[in-house]
């Protein structure tokens, strides 16, 4: 496997069309990229979800159920490409996904969209329930504030924050075995 190591990184303007992970991408390129791993609403929930997940290697999954104790949920793609990991995902980089922390107000939800999407996950002729999908995860509690002007800090949980620290700790710790799986 090539030398590893980690480039943390903060985006601005996701809002504005993915505008900083974009510029990011075509300035330096991605072939030196391995995976990608974003966090996008990580201050209240306890429930591990990356999104999207349908093109993922089973390393990365493996990696990434590792790094959440086996207690994960995997959305698949087509439920929401606005998060900055699509710019990686837009340049060839497979393994590109985003952390939410969702509330335990959103278990249900969660577990209906690993029933619709089950097996394979397939998507192609699941059109109507995948809209139905978006529906709920748009009036979902963990997404209530999202770009609204009722989000505030209040709604910020330390404990959030510190699981989604130790999921991010534990997936770079065992990145160095994923690239090797991937480059043997």
């Amino acid at each position: 496997p090539p030398e590893t190591y980690v480039r943390l990184c903060f985006f601005d303007s996701e809002e504005v069309g993915l505008t900083g992970s974009r510029v990011y991408t075509e300035t330096y390129g991605v072939q030196d990229v391995g995976g990608v791993f974003n966090q996008e609403l990580v201050g209240e929930g306890s429930i591990p979800v990356y999104w999207p997940s349908i093109k993922l290697s089973s390393a990365f999954k493996e990696m990434l159920s590792h790094a959440s104790n086996g207690e994960q949920f995997f959305l698949p793609s087509g439920v929401s490409y606005s998060a900055d990991h699509y710019s990686f995902l837009e340049q060839g980089v497979r393994d590109a996904t985003t952390l939410t922390l969702a509330t335990e107000d959103d278990r249900k939800t969660l577990e209906a969209v690993e029933r619709i999407f089950d097996g394979q996950r397939k998507i192609i002729s699941l059109a109507i329930p995948l809209l139905r999908l978006r529906s709920r995860i748009s009036g979902s509690h963990t997404m209530r504030n999202y770009h609204k002007s009722s989000d505030s800090p209040e709604y910020i949980n330390e404990a959030a924050l510190k699981k989604a620290k130790g999921i991010m700790l534990s997936a770079v710790n065992s990145f160095p075995d994923y690239l090797a799986s991937k480059f043997s």
